[in-house]
């Protein structure tokens, strides 16, 4: 029965023992568990801190933490080892950040900016080109221009220079004239110089010359001229009013050369001259305020000196009619003189 007793009490202390040390290990595994539900608790904080910050990477740089891994040729193992230093990571993040701030906000449409400055700069350098390859052909053609006019001049001059030292001569019955262009200048800005020699006088300026003398040279200028490029109509305005009657014979004279090319019509007070013309026209007042134009042929005076009016044409002209009304109203005139 003792025996039995001891039996019963060591497997008594025995179930204690087991018991207690089932509440120990109970306890260490509620422990356990707690742990592994806290840490699962973090675990699940840090991945909502990882998404969020990776969210925000995307958010401010516009492309995924690989991506910008890649983008600026980082390595990612390097980055996110065990032994990484993460002060100097901050650092350099914090450098960077205040670099970025500095430069300030991101113009979004810059790209579309560029492009459109791109395609502007590319038609201004067009244009630009076209405008010297203009510029370059304008330049070729006025050189080329300057040279025929120059080549021209210099012809026409001539012949002009030859015409006028014969018309002179003509004009002064005698002498000697020339014109020249002024020494070391272009033919085209040089001035012309006139040099005349009347019969019995010396070679001197056209300044120097008389009056009749004056007018006499610059009518064998103005006729050379026409004789070189001859025109079909003339007006001569009382050129005639310096001459005596023997130099204003001699310019009639030389003036009918000119007859079968060049109409002329010449205002003048000089008998000499309305006698060797071949119409003359005359305006005259009858009556008080009423103008009246005659046109007379030459051919109507009589042997005796009279004129025959019977064949005349007359046009009265009211003086207050407009100029143009009383050319409309003048006889036409014969186109040989």
């Amino acid at each position: 029965c003792e025996q039995a007793e001891q039996h019963v009490e060591r497997a008594t202390m025995a179930l204690h023992h087991a018991r207690s040390q089932a509440s120990g290990e109970s306890q260490r595994y509620d422990s356990l568990v707690s742990a592994r539900h806290e840490s699962e608790l973090e675990l699940q904080k840090l991945e909502l801190q990882s998404q969020e910050l990776l969210r925000g990477v995307h958010d401010e740089f516009g492309q995924s933490l690989d991506g910008m891994v890649s983008s600026l040729g980082l390595e990612r193992d390097a980055m996110f080892a065990a032994d990484a230093d993460l002060d100097k990571m901050r650092k350099e993040m914090s450098d960077s950040r205040q670099r970025i701030e500095s430069i300030g906000s991101v113009n979004l449409d810059a790209v579309n900016e560029l492009e459109e400055r791109a395609a502007r700069e590319s038609f201004l350098i067009s244009e630009r080109d076209d405008l010297l390859a203009a510029k370059t052909n304008l330049e070729e053609t006025l050189e080329e221009l300057d040279v025929q006019c120059r080549e021209r001049f210099v012809e026409t001059f001539d012949k002009v220079k030859v015409e006028f030292e014969s018309i002179f001569r003509r004009l002064f019955s005698g002498g000697k004239a020339s014109i020249s262009l002024e020494d070391g200048l272009d033919p085209l800005e040089a001035g012309i110089e006139i040099s005349a020699r009347p019969p019995g006088k010396e070679l001197r300026s056209i300044n120097l010359l008389s009056g009749g003398e004056r007018t006499l040279t610059a009518l064998a200028l103005l006729l050379a001229v026409f004789q070189s490029r001859p025109s079909p109509f003339c007006l001569l305005d009382e050129v005639d009013a310096a001459l005596d009657d023997a130099n204003v014979e001699r310019f009639t004279n030389v003036l009918k050369d000119f007859v079968g090319t060049t109409q002329f019509l010449v205002v003048t007070h000089n008998r000499v001259t309305m006698a060797r013309c071949q119409r003359l026209f005359g305006v005259t007042m009858r009556k008080k305020g009423v103008s009246m134009v005659v046109s007379v042929d030459l051919e109507q005076v009589t042997g005796e000196g009279e004129l025959d009016l019977s064949s005349s044409k007359a046009v009265a002209v009211d003086a207050q009619r407009p100029p143009l009304e009383i050319a409309a109203a003048l006889p036409s005139i014969k186109s040989e003189g």
